[in-house]
């Protein structure tokens, strides 16, 4: 990721989030004060990822206005003056040491590593007084394209372990219901676009009724994911459904899992296969500093009904994909991010939505 490209996404985000923090009615207290070390980069992961998330993180911490954020400046002229640091390295004594001289009750020290298979973006948050650790957490990512939404996803795990999370805000938040439902019905349209319907191939079918799959994707079709199977009915000599496919293993490589015979012909390799409709939930987003309760409920509860209308996905109970997120902001920069997950609570997708509603 270039220096250029960074600078562009926090200049783009920084306005919109800093006027979004004004619209807080109450400042962190002042015992509220978080000092952040710049992110190292470890494995492949640059120094531009590692800028970025730290700008990312400071920026969601002032925009939700629940913990004060020492400016960078202010610590490096610390770090200057007292000769503390003599590499890009610095021990947590020496944070804690700099946290104390610009009066934060805690050191926020950061990293960002990229392994064979994804990111991973880890925080420590440590108390100046004391120098136990207050908060450690990892948020996993598959792309560096998720480095922004995978940043404000620590911001608020740190900020709810430090200061606890809470759904009221004591902000005056002006919004409109029609367009609350408005954005909710786009909001559910792009979640329906990011869950389309699949086609594909089975490859090899075993006695064992196990079977591989293929799609232009290979990651396209998720673990817990129902495919119809049809094909080439030999009785019947016309395509007729033969059965059920359901994935259980999705790699780089290609997929595989069960097929359940429906029909009365053998499934056999080649036979297409088509995604069913997905079983899914809305779940009820968290509210942020400066959105009003209602903003969150009105939003969950339109999009929950929006994603009814939509013939990709079923809304009901035991859902394979559950939607969960947190919207934030005051009106005319609102700020949705959006978790989609299976059942094992792993993240299948996770993206941001900005809007003026």
């Amino acid at each position: 990721m270039s220096e250029a490209f960074r600078k562009s996404i926090v200049s783009a985000l920084l306005p919109a989030l800093c006027c979004t923090a004004l619209a807080a009615a109450a400042a962190p207290s002042a015992d509220a004060t978080l000092a952040i070390a710049a992110f190292d980069a470890r494995g492949g992961a640059t120094a531009d990822d590692a800028a970025l998330c730290a700008d990312i993180l400071t920026a969601t911490l002032v925009n939700d206005g629940k913990v004060r954020v020492v400016e960078r400046t202010q610590i490096a002229k610390v770090i200057k003056e007292q000769s503390l640091a003599t590499s890009g390295m610095m021990s947590d004594a020496v944070q804690i040491k700099v946290a104390q001289l610009v009066g934060a009750h805690w050191v926020l020290v950061g990293s960002i590593q990229e392994t064979s298979h994804a990111f991973v973006i880890s925080g420590r948050a440590i108390e100046s007084s004391t120098g136990q650790v207050a908060f450690a957490d990892t948020v996993q990512l598959k792309q560096n394209g998720e480095l922004t939404a995978g940043a404000r996803q620590l911001a608020h795990k740190l900020q709810d372990a430090l200061v606890g999370s809470s759904t009221a805000s004591s902000a005056v938040d002006e919004f409109d219901v029609p367009q609350l439902k408005e954005a909710a019905r786009q909001l559910a349209q792009q979640i329906a676009v990011r869950f389309p319907k699949l086609e594909g191939r089975l490859g090899e079918v075993l006695p064992d009724n196990t079977a591989t799959c293929r799609f232009t994707d290979p990651k396209s079709a998720f673990v817990g994911q129902h495919f119809l199977v049809a094909g080439h009915d030999s009785v019947m000599e016309r395509e007729s459904e033969k059965g059920i496919f359901l994935v259980t293993s999705v790699s780089e490589k290609g997929c595989s899992g069960r097929v359940k015979r429906t029909g009365g012909d053998e499934v056999s390799n080649g036979d297409l296969i088509r995604s069913m409709p997905l079983k899914v939930s809305m779940a009820a987003l968290a509210v942020g500093a400066g959105t009003d309760p209602q903003v969150g409920q009105i939003l969950s509860q339109e999009t929950r009904e929006s994603l009814k209308n939509q013939p990709t996905f079923i809304v009901g109970d035991d859902a394979q994909v559950s939607f969960v997120g947190r919207i934030g902001g005051a009106r005319g920069h609102r700020v949705i991010e959006v978790q989609a997950l299976d059942k094992s609570g792993a993240v299948l997708q996770r993206w941001d939505l900005t809007g003026l509603f």
